[in-house]
């Protein structure tokens, strides 16, 4: 049994109406790309993912059996897909079902801004602690720009951002605790990468290799650093090469919401560089 695909799929196209792609047509594409792309988010790293690619087996195995002619093979997946909506909710039960609520809760573009709330209020939480304590932290969030050849020269973490994680890496007896953490995506994507240096020699001569970091990486992308300082126990923030030192907690956490939220951020909190170093001197 031959099947011309080609002839399949131009008679599909002309008798469709997509060689003429109406507004319409683009926006209907638009919105299952943004549906399809906000389920994947949801899904991943979650068991579901797990079975995903065993149900994509399935649909391969039948198209297989029914283009090869296996009868047998056939009726047993045929007989399987006819509860396959069935199988479907049974299997991604707890996914469905937290999906719902947070769409329920917050909306779609809600859940993003609370997901990167979170995340942003664990950095701050992580990076306060281990300041007061002198533990010498680096964190690099990727914006824009991607940060991959960085990511693939550290070690993979592929966790959720949360304090006690954040602070179990860099503590002085971990393993990983050298280097700095790139938060990609909203997870921790790797600990121990080892960042290129500022090319500037203007600098202050107590900025150790984690300032130099950060201001090297930032200088050359449009990442953010959030550095603790070891000798001073001082909170630091990087944009665009430049350093910005004394930070609070709170003023940590404003100044990472408007830079996170969009990359125009960048220039309000540099706006503000000059005032927060005055305000922030008589803590260095």
């Amino acid at each position: 049994m031959q099947v011309d695909i080609f002839a399949l799929l131009s008679d599909f196209f002309k008798t469709s109406g997509y060689l003429r792609p109406s507004w319409t047509d683009v926006l209907d594409i638009i919105v299952v790309a943004f549906v399809a792309y906000f389920l994947l988010k949801l899904l991943k790293g979650t068991f579901a993912v797990q079975m995903i690619v065993g149900l994509v087996f399935m649909v391969a195995a039948s198209v297989i059996s029914r283009w090869a002619e296996l009868r047998t093979v056939n009726m047993l997946l045929s007989n399987f897909w006819s509860f396959g909506l069935l199988v479907f909710l049974v299997i991604f039960q707890p996914e469905i079902r937290r999906t719902l609520a947070q769409l329920g809760r917050y909306g779609l573009v809600r859940h993003w801004k609370v997901q990167q709330t979170e995340m942003i209020e664990e950095i701050v939480n992580a990076v306060s602690a281990l300041s007061r304590r002198k533990v010498g932290a680096l964190i690099v969030l990727e914006r824009s720009t991607g940060l991959r050849s960085h990511i693939e020269n550290g070690v993979p973490v592929g966790a959720a951002v949360t304090s006690p994680l954040l602070r179990a890496i860099f503590q002085k007896t971990s393993p990983l605790h050298d280097g700095a953490v790139i938060v990609s995506e909203g997870t921790i994507a790797c600990a121990v990468s080892f960042l290129p240096l500022i090319r500037s020699r203007d600098l202050d001569m107590s900025y150790g290799s984690r300032h130099r970091a950060a201001m090297g990486v930032t200088e050359d992308t449009d990442a953010v650093a959030v550095l603790a300082s070891e000798e001073t126990g001082g909170i630091y923030l990087a944009i665009n090469g430049k350093l910005t030192k004394g930070m609070k907690p709170n003023q940590l956490r404003n100044a990472l919401k408007s830079l996170m939220a969009s990359p125009a951020g960048a220039g309000k909190v540099l706006a503000r560089k000059r005032n927060v170093q005055i305000d922030e001197a008589t803590t260095e």
